[in-house]
């Protein structure tokens, strides 16, 4: 019987350092805007993140939750949110935290064949002054298009932005 108790003892302590479960609170996730390329890839970059954040054990309000959230807030059509307006859209909606992602561009990549999605996300958090975490990355991909304006990331590309982009984000939250 000892024996058995030892080894669930150690089993629940394994899953509770588990990184899903040491990462915890309310994130809301803004519709990534794209402000040079495809507006597809708002949507691909938004839900990327979305699912990392729910791997990650936070509990991610929906889209129509969000967007609730976001009517009558003062950054609603900024081309810009500042951490302030980051803040004020974390109390509003009751979250620990606020990602405000951006593609900021597509354009050529190395060769004729690739493209690079140059992405930017900040995270708002307590403070009001200044953001939780930033990071850019750019992502390469492929596409069957002739365009960088028409290209749109794949999903599979847009995973692995994500990963990059909130690497250190988890890393601190964990």
């Amino acid at each position: 019987m000892r024996k058995l108790i030892g080894i669930l003892a150690a089993l629940l302590a394994t899953l509770t350092l588990s990184p899903a479960q040491a990462a915890s609170g309310k994130i809301a996730v803004l519709p990534a805007p794209v402000l040079k390329g495809a507006a597809g890839n708002g949507p691909v970059v938004t839900e990327a993140l979305r699912a990392s954040l729910k791997r990650e054990g936070f509990e991610v309000l929906s889209a129509s939750q969000v967007q609730q959230a976001m009517r009558g807030w003062s950054g609603a059509n900024a081309q810009i949110v500042t951490a302030p307006q980051l803040a004020e859209l974390r109390a509003k909606a009751g979250v620990d935290y606020v990602v405000y992602p951006r593609v900021l561009s597509v354009g050529n990549g190395v060769n004729s064949e690739e493209y690079q999605a140059t992405i930017l996300v900040n995270v708002g958090g307590k403070s009001k002054s200044g953001f939780a975490h930033t990071r850019q990355v750019g992502q390469i991909f492929r596409s069957s298009v002739k365009k960088p304006e028409v290209a749109v990331i794949g999903r599979g590309e847009a995973d692995t932005a994500v990963s990059k982009l909130m690497e250190q984000f988890y890393a601190k939250v964990h």
